[in-house]
């Protein structure tokens, strides 16, 4: 499962066509950054998740703009790799191998949208399957 990341002008666009900015994977990225983004739930009512889309526009962008800071200072005291807990199977613990580098440049697209989304005074949607 995957979320793709637009600059869009509504949650309702159809960005099928444009090339997404980003892809956040439902794999170690997002486990690390399940703590961050149910932060940024908390301020803004949108959950990143890869089955249902969000949308943050207005002062919901500057709650995704603090949510790329505090997960870039999180993600960098992490180890070049670990093993990030994504979840159990049977009643084992399930990691996967999750490397800091693909936190950051995700965090980094991230940003990158923000910007793109405040120039064009629209937003940024996270398209779930």
């Amino acid at each position: 499962s995957v979320a793709l990341v637009y600059v869009a002008s509504s949650p309702d666009d159809d960005p099928s066509d444009d090339e997404p900015v980003a892809e956040l994977n439902y794999g170690g990225v997002y486990f690390f950054l399940y703590p961050d983004i149910l932060h940024l739930q908390g301020k803004t009512g949108e959950l990143i998740d890869a089955q249902v889309s969000a949308f943050f526009a207005g002062s919901a962008l500057d709650a995704l703009s603090s949510f790329v800071v505090d997960a870039r200072v999180r993600a960098s005291l992490q180890p070049a790799e670990w093993d990030q807990r994504v979840g159990v199977q049977g009643d084992k613990p399930w990691f996967m191998r999750t490397r800091r580098a693909e936190v950051l440049e995700l965090l980094d697209r991230i940003s990158a949208a923000v910007g793109k989304a405040r120039q064009a005074d629209v937003g940024v949607l996270f398209e779930g399957e």
